[in-house]
């Protein structure tokens, strides 16, 4: 759950939504659909255990003095174990609904207590739940629903958005666009152990997507999402020193609008079973951040196996007030961060996996049974670096 306003990816939370709506994801219903009207049934039902070890060193970790009497970066060492379940409940034949419950237990100083005065490792645990429920209204239109939660030591974050997916030109142009609404409730313990009591933040977004198939082999999609934040935006455990060895908290202001562009071309090779999935984004915000990220990705069928490789290239740039070190006195309502991941950097990350279809039902799709191994390196140019192992289990009904 740390670095709440940060550009890059966040070892607890953040990894929690990005899994959770890769799991979740896919919602669209499908032509086969066999359920009759006021029949429910299982479709399929995934399960994950995800296990990431991060190493690294940031400024808003307590610093530590060595033994030659140097003050470097505190320890950003964690641990997580992610457990995942999703299950696709098919209601009838217009409504679907894709339910995620991911759980995580971290070993990283959290807002647990006044662990971040104390120590700078404890044991928190999390826990979230995800639906997209999908109903089909007309041949050509669906209506999705989102809702869900997350609850932790001590925070609470509710989410609720719809969007309506509507298809044209015989059925090869898709239009999405959708609002959706986050709102948090935490505990923001100071760097100095000092508890302020509840505080909010409320998040607003609009996004839109457009995909457009250009043959039967080539789908091409873009898309903008704006997103409005107020509240009480930093991670207010974290903290900047000061060159007399004392720390300041962090503080982004109180407002924050965030712009995300996005690209994608996915190209299917039929004579070799290969299929190619390149992704650009472009990210700005109030803040006078940047970033740019690419992603490719390879899958190839093997018979009953399923290889994927993907790189992801991500460089950003922070926002003006970001600091190691605060010179002189500050005025509280001057933002200011030394969070690593609004820092200014690149990131590189590799990965892949192998899926054995162990069941063969539904023509290798989302109702054929599997079982899958992956591996992500994630490693970034101011020292931090991640490695992800994950299995995951695969039921079709």
């Amino acid at each position: 759950m740390r670095a709440l306003g940060g550009l890059a990816v966040a070892p607890a939370a953040s990894l929690t939504f990005a899994l959770t709506f890769a799991l979740a994801s896919g919602a669209a219903l499908p032509s086969g659909a066999v359920a009759q009207d006021g029949e429910w049934e299982v479709e399929n039902a995934r399960f994950r255990f995800a296990v990431f070890q991060q190493e690294g060193r940031g400024v808003q970790s307590q610093w530590r003095t060595q033994e030659d009497g140097v003050s470097r970066r505190g320890s950003e060492h964690a641990w997580i174990f992610q457990p995942i379940g999703s299950f696709r409940l098919r209601q009838d034949r217009n409504a679907v609904h894709n339910v995620a419950i991911p759980v995580d237990i971290v070993t990283a100083a959290s807002t647990d207590g006044l662990d971040a005065v104390t120590s700078e490792s404890r044991e928190n645990e999390a826990a979230s739940l995800d639906v997209v429920s999908s109903i089909r209204t007309s041949e050509h239109t669906t209506v999705h629903i989102h809702w869900g939660g997350h609850l932790e030591e001590y925070f609470g974050s509710g989410t609720l958005g719809t969007a309506i997916e509507t298809s044209f030109a015989e059925d090869n142009a898709t239009l999405r666009v959708g609002v959706e609404t986050i709102q948090d409730v935490f505990d923001p313990i100071q760097p100095d152990g000092r508890d302020i009591g509840l505080v909010q933040r409320q998040t607003w977004s609009v996004h839109g997507a457009l995909s457009q198939l250009l043959s039967p082999t080539t789908v091409v999609s873009g898309g903008y999402t704006f997103t409005g934040q107020i509240g009480v935006l930093e991670t207010t455990y974290n903290s900047v020193p000061t060159f007399d060895g004392d720390r300041v908290g962090d503080y982004l202001g109180r407002t924050r609008g965030r712009h995300t562009f996005t690209a994608n071309v996915r190209q299917a090779i039929e004579e070799t079973r290969t299929f190619l999935s390149l992704d650009y984004r472009f990210y700005v915000d109030s803040f006078d951040a940047l970033a740019h990220t690419a992603r490719l990705t390879v899958t190839q069928y093997l018979g009953d196996l399923w290889l994927r490789a993907h790189y992801r290239l991500h460089d950003q740039q922070g926002p003006s007030f970001w600091t190691d070190r605060i010179v002189g006195d500050i005025p509280p309502w001057q933002r200011r961060t030394g969070d690593s991941d609004l820092e200014s950097f690149t990131a590189h990350e590799v990965g892949g996996s192998v899926r054995w279809f162990f069941d063969r039902r539904g023509a290798l799709t989302a109702s054929s049974s599997f079982a899958q191994l992956s591996y992500l390196y994630y490693g970034r140019s101011n020292s931090l670096e991640s490695h992800v192992g994950a299995f995951d289990l695969g039921f079709g009904f």
